[in-house]
């Protein structure tokens, strides 16, 4: 659990939400799923690369951590990752188990500080301050789903 978190209930819900084992399909997942990793031409997405972490799981950690990272780059970002989980579901035509959606965001922590910063490259502002707030904004809705 972060230090100086706002709400522990959470936390505490969603750690043993990760405890629990989680059943559900396999797929060759990416890893590292998130917008960095995505290539565009002309609207049209080219390419997804940095394939380093792929292996084998339950694709929606892979859902988890694109949500995760909206959460923690844009200031609006815990409603937005809410409406990408929306699409994904209309578009794969199935729910994303809240466990895995939750296993995902619990990678956050205090490092995300000065990792992102430094991925971001000074593409697009970091807001710092908010960030881990609207990490816990994402996890309380992911609890929720339960």
């Amino acid at each position: 659990m972060p230090p100086c978190t706002r709400r522990p209930d959470v936390w505490d819900a969603a750690i043993e939400t990760a405890c629990e084992a989680a059943d559900g399909p396999r797929c060759f997942i990416h890893g590292d799923y998130q917008h960095f990793n995505i290539l565009w031409r002309r609207s049209k997405m080219t390419a997804v690369v940095d394939w380093v972490h792929a292996s084998t799981g339950p694709p929606d950690i892979d859902v988890g951590h694109w949500r995760l990272n909206l959460a923690v780059l844009f200031s609006f970002s815990a409603e937005l990752a809410e409406q990408f989980r929306r699409a994904y579901e209309r578009e794969a035509g199935r729910t994303v188990d809240p466990r895995w959606d939750i296993t995902s965001l619990l990678s956050f922590s205090e490092a995300w500080h000065s990792g992102i910063p430094r991925q971001v490259a000074g593409r697009t502002t970091v807001d710092q301050v908010g960030m881990k707030g609207r990490v816990e904004d994402l996890l309380a809705a992911a609890v929720a789903r339960l």
